[in-house]
């Protein structure tokens, strides 16, 4: 008589033995963590003591006007942490362990005390999405063309007057928010934004974008509250028509 041997899958064998979630090694090459990456009982928290009764299981941290001046050192402790939102708190700086969170893609510092671009930043290799809303920052340093991996980034309401070549390095990026700033002119390289989207520039003093932003293929702009002139737009919108492009 003949036997016959069942062989189960590997992955149907050890949820047979065992209920401990496992995680899969950290690929920065991954845009975003799947589900099988993090455990599954992971969630939001919106406070320090709930998080850190939990520390596995935080993937996102919402510590907003919580009236903070610095970053408290036990966020390290959340080895998972994909997004911090730290709204309207008087942070003007950032500590340097945000360097060796290796999960970290989120980071949300709107309506605080920043006066320059924390520049521990350059070193997050993970960081997708930095938005500076409502800040004082008056440059965007250089160093920003380290950040290679970021799609989302805002510097709506600050004191921006120039854009460093260093910024069009970006070419991953897909949304830049400029909004309110002080912003005279967008230099040529902004043509090589090539993944770029949806660009804001309402409320600065541009009058002319460069020849080559047309070359741009965006989905929407918005150019409202800057010195041009109806025809300019006109023109620009015939030559960019697939870009919905706001003007007031």
């Amino acid at each position: 008589m003949k036997k016959y041997f069942l062989v189960l899958p590997a992955f149907l064998m050890l949820s047979c033995t065992t209920q401990k979630k496992t995680l899969i090694p950290f690929n920065p090459s991954h845009s975003m963590l799947s589900e099988q990456e993090l455990y599954t009982g992971t969630r939001n928290f919106r406070d320090m003591e709930s998080a850190l009764n939990e520390r596995e299981k935080v993937v996102k941290l919402v510590l907003a006007n919580k009236g903070l001046d610095e970053l408290p050192e036990q966020i390290k402790e959340f080895p998972y942490l994909q997004s911090l939102d730290l709204y309207r708190n008087k942070l003007h700086d950032l500590p340097d362990f945000l360097a060796s969170m290796p999960y970290l893609q989120n980071l949300y510092l709107n309506e605080n005390s920043f006066k320059r671009f924390p520049e521990v930043l350059f070193e997050c290799d993970s960081l997708q999405s930095v938005l500076l809303k409502r800040n004082d920052i008056t440059r965007i340093p250089r160093g920003i063309g380290k950040m290679k991996q970021l799609k989302h980034l805002t510097f709506t309401q600050n004191k921006i007057t120039s854009l460093p070549a260093a910024l069009f390095k970006l070419e991953n990026l897909e949304t830049l928010g400029l909004r309110n700033n002080q912003l005279t002119a967008i230099p040529e390289g902004i043509s090589k934004l090539k993944k770029l989207k949806k660009l804001n520039l309402r409320g600065n003093q541009i009058k002319k974008l460069p020849d080559s932003f047309v070359e741009l293929k965006l989905e929407e702009l918005v150019l409202s509250q800057n010195p041009m002139d109806q025809d300019y737009v006109d023109e620009l919108r015939k030559q960019m028509p697939d870009t919905r492009i706001e003007f007031e």
